[in-house]
């Protein structure tokens, strides 16, 4: 008895299986995502592309309920665009589920921001950790590749 399906992005790793889920289960997603898990989709995935058109969107900030359950969706900074991490509040209890995230980039202090804003309301954390493991000194900083598009177009 599933009331809903939340997508945090439009990463396959989170959208691939959707069309094995029963179609009478609504989806909810970032209005961003949905456009661009569309435009990907319409012509790789026809029936992944058909299960998104009828999804539900949100916004950041704005919360949501699917039944007795409400959402508060949180941007969160990720590679891909518009992706989020949720406060979950169910039966007087608070979830923080952080989505997909990192912690390296232009944006790389939004995580930490949030966590210290709605760690102490939440009794269970729930966090990805694909790549826990990865160096944060291995990827090429953003900043450093906007310093050299920035150098390259002022030299001509």
């Amino acid at each position: 008895n599933c009331d809903g399906i939340v997508i945090s992005h439009y990463h396959m790793d989170h959208l691939g299986q959707l069309t094995s889920a029963l179609s009478e289960i609504p989806l909810y997603m970032g209005e961003l995502s949905k456009e661009i898990a569309l435009i990907g989709a319409e012509y790789q995935d026809r029936g992944l592309y058909l299960r998104l058109l009828g999804a539900n969107t949100f916004r950041g900030g704005e919360a949501f309920t699917i039944g007795d359950i409400r959402i508060r969706p949180l941007v969160i900074d990720h590679s891909a665009a518009d992706s989020y991490m949720f406060v979950i509040e169910a039966e007087g209890k608070h979830i923080l589920y952080t989505g997909d995230f990192r912690m390296h980039g232009l944006r790389q202090h939004v995580l930490e921001k949030l966590v210290k804003t709605y760690i102490g309301e939440v009794d269970v954390l729930i966090t990805e950790g694909t790549s826990l493991s990865r160096d944060a000194n291995d990827p090429i900083a953003e900043v450093a590749v906007l310093d050299d598009i920035s150098s390259y177009i002022q030299d001509g």
